[in-house]
Order: structure tokens, then C-alpha cells, then sequence
């Protein structure tokens, strides 16, 4: 069976990669799957977990934190002033819908971390 015509297969030392050029119409497809898929949510949850458990406290800390863990670099300071907006929006929404909050922390096999910082459903007056 033969590649796309589209499709480029190069050598390398440690054997072969396939490399299919992106379509442009695709790039939405892949948010929604990102945002949507639970096992993407999961990973994020449980990334997120060990950030907040490694002891840093502040926002730029913890996002530099997560910058080296999976992109093996510093944040770049318009990155984390993005990143920081954005924070503040997703907190602001999750402490009026602590309902939704609890259902997102649960997303997923992972155990949610003792000090979690969401109150299991019922422990606040809420659902």
C-alpha cells in the first residue's frame, strides 16, 4: 500500500517518520477534541495536580512549572501574562459554578488529590 500523495516519507538514523502536512480546516476539529475528550481533560487534571502539590504558590511559579515539565522551557513573559488573564477568568467562573467545578476535578479514572481545593459535592451546600 502506497502513501498520499500528499504525504512525505523521510529517513532518519533511527529509522522512518511519515509526515502529513496539516490541513488548515482541521485546526478546529483538534480544539474541540482538546477541549472535549476526557482523557485530554484527565491528563490536564493530574498535571495540575502535581504542580499545585510541588509546594510553588504563585501563578507565574506554577505556570513556569508546567512550561518546563512539558514544553522544556521558561514561559515567555507574554505567555504568562496570557496565562495569568485567563487564570483569573476560569477562577472567577468556577467559584460561581462550584457545581461545575466539582463535576471537572472529577473528570476521568485519576484519583482527585486530598487537598483539593474543590469541596466533594454536598461538603458546601451545593449539589
Amino acid at each position: 500500500m502506497g502513501c498520499s500523495a500528499s504525504a512525505r516519507i523521510s529517513a532518519r538514523l533511527d529509522g522512518f517518520s511519515l509526515k502529513i502536512p496539516r490541513r488548515a480546516d482541521v485546526t478546529d476539529q483538534q480544539a474541540l477534541t482538546l477541549l472535549n475528550d476526557p482523557e485530554f481533560l484527565e491528563a490536564a487534571r493530574v498535571l495540575a495536580q502535581r504542580l499545585m502539590s510541588s509546594g510553588k504558590a504563585e501563578d507565574r511559579d506554577l505556570i513556569n512549572k508546567a512550561y518546563q515539565r512539558v514544553l522544556s522551557r521558561e514561559v515567555r513573559d507574554n505567555e504568562c501574562k496570557s496565562l495569568i488573564s485567563f487564570l483569573a477568568t476560569q477562577r472567577e467562573y468556577y467559584a460561581a459554578h462550584a457545581d461545575e467545578a466539582r463535576k471537572l476535578v472529577r473528570t476521568g479514572f485519576a484519583p482527585v488529590a486530598a487537598d483539593s481545593t474543590v469541596a466533594p459535592a454536598g461538603e458546601d451546600g451545593g449539589g
